[in-house]
């Protein structure tokens, strides 16, 4: 038995693809409704929301191409692909920062613009400014003041309303700039979002502009306290030097007068005892401490086969079987553990031959003691025949040690202002040199229209409401058609 439901057949437990499709035709007034109320909603929106328009601009940083001003202080290129990243994405920050977007609002006056300098106002506030009364039709427009439009209406301007709008700007401009890293290079994308193309464009490139004068401006201040540095301590040094010299002659002309026959003699002699008495010194100082050393290793409890004696082959033997000894106790321990036979037997091995490196080493640092003590009586021997000889010239000793104190001190006077002129012409030859690779690809592009159409919009909003409406009627008259056959058979039975 077939029934007639709504304009269409349907039987008791079967949906035909026809009888789908007229219930969609029965429901075309739903459908329209949705698609052109959808489509409404979207030109209202269009007409209250401003145009999306982005500009972007792409600039290369390549950070294997560091530079500092002088060549001792040049950093290394960065080799490690993630410090190069680590590097690229401080840029980032640097061109989404404080520093660089107040440059660029200084540069295109933003903090005077409407837009950047208030508040950016609700869509609720831009339909009112659409109605009949609003302020350009000579009526009040019903929106909440601002403090940065209360700060506008007032006269004059103080300063601190100026860092309100400034703030407000920079806010503002921070929303609508996007900056990130191309994937797989060195290049960083500046995109800049406004209401009007041409603000798009001048706000990319004053953003470029900015973190290039701020990499400018970052360089002149460090080669500037460089050149301060380098400038102050020229003429001191030049100075010094001169003082040296005329020192030199000074001293030079006393040794004359006062040296004898057979000073030079005496001056030889007292050079050669000088030197050996300064070797019996430092063999004397390294003995000690040698001996010293030894004697710590002997009263301490491990690490002895870490200690290598490449001076000593009986105490380097010792070593070298007293870390196979704790290496083969390692292995055993893993495998068999620390209580197993071979293990103790180990252990005792280990003991017997750490004890015998403990005499070894004590043995050995008695014996450097002694030599140490041998040369420092060798030493105290040199020393008085040095002071005999000193007293012997006193006079010719006093004026060549004084003479030969500032030729040191001329030669490293000389050396020092050679290095401060070296750097001074270093300072003008760098003054081109980039600090690092930065490069722009292009200019800033001028936005062709909007970054979504506004007739994609309406379009969207449209398929939007017709797939909510085929949703709602497809749901609609199915749950009717399934509903029928039980009323119909409820029907029957009571008539029956």
């Amino acid at each position: 038995m077939m029934h007639q439901v709504l304009g269409g057949t349907l039987a008791n437990d079967e949906v035909s693809l026809g009888e789908i499709g007229q219930n969609f035709l029965g429901g075309y007034r739903v459908l329209v409704v949705s698609v052109l109320g959808a489509a409404f909603l979207a030109m209202a929106y269009v007409a209250v929301s401003p145009a999306d328009y982005r500009s972007e601009v792409r600039i290369r940083i390549d950070p294997r191409q560091l530079r500092m001003p002088f060549p001792e202080l040049e950093a290394k290129a960065i080799a490690d692909n993630r410090m190069a990243i680590a590097f690229l994405d401080s840029q980032v920050r640097v061109l989404k920062s404080s520093t660089v977007l107040g440059y660029a609002i200084d540069t295109i006056g933003l903090n005077h613009d409407p837009h950047y300098a208030t508040a950016a106002p609700s869509l609720w506030a831009q339909a009112l400014r659409l109605l009949p009364g609003n302020t350009e039709n000579g009526g009040p427009v019903r929106v909440k003041d601002t403090p940065t439009l209360q700060c506008e209406a007032a006269a004059p301007i103080t300063s601190a309303c100026r860092t309100l709008t400034f703030r407000a700007a920079l806010d503002r401009l921070a929303k609508d700039v996007t900056v990130r890293r191309a994937a797989g290079s060195y290049v960083v994308v500046v995109q800049a979002r406004s209401n009007e193309p041409a603000m798009a464009k001048r706000i990319a490139d004053a953003i470029t502009t900015a973190y290039i004068e701020d990499i400018r401006r970052a360089r002149s201040r460090r080669l500037t306290e460089a050149g301060r540095q380098v400038t102050s301590g020229l003429s001191a040094l030049q100075e010094a030097v001169e003082l040296d010299e005329d020192r030199i002659v000074e001293a030079s002309r006393r040794l004359q007068i006062v040296r004898g026959s057979d000073g030079s003699v005496v001056d030889q002699q007292l050079k050669e005892v000088t030197k050996v008495l300064g070797e019996a010194r430092l063999r004397s100082q390294d003995l000690q401490t040698q001996s010293d050393y030894l004697a710590r290793l002997s009263r301490s409890d491990s690490g002895l086969d870490a200690v290598q004696f490449p001076d000593f082959p009986g105490l380097e033997a010792l070593r070298v079987q007293e870390a196979a000894l704790a290496r083969q106790e390692g292995a055993i321990v893993v495998k068999l553990g620390p209580r197993h036979p071979d293990v103790m037997r180990l252990s005792e091995q280990r003991r017997r031959n750490r004890t015998l490196l403990r005499r070894e080493l004590t043995r050995t640092a008695e014996a450097i003691r002694n030599e140490a003590g041998r040369a420092r009586a060798v030493a105290g021997a040199l020393s008085v025949r040095a002071e005999e000889l000193k007293r012997t010239v006193l006079a010719t000793s006093a004026a060549s040690v004084e003479v030969r104190q500032l030729e040191r001190i001329a030669k490293a006077d000389g050396t020092v202002l050679q290095v401060a002129l070296r750097r001074a012409a270093e300072l003008d030859q760098v003054s081109s040199i980039s600090p690092y690779d930065v490069r722009l690809l292009g200019p800033a592009d001028t936005p062709r229209g909007p970054t979504v159409p506004r007739s994609s919009i309406v379009a969207a909003a449209a398929l939007a409401g017709l797939f909510i409406g085929g949703a709602w009627v497809a749901t609609r008259y199915t749950r009717v058609d399934r509903r029928v056959p039980y009323e119909i058979a409820f029907r029957g039975s009571i008539c029956a």
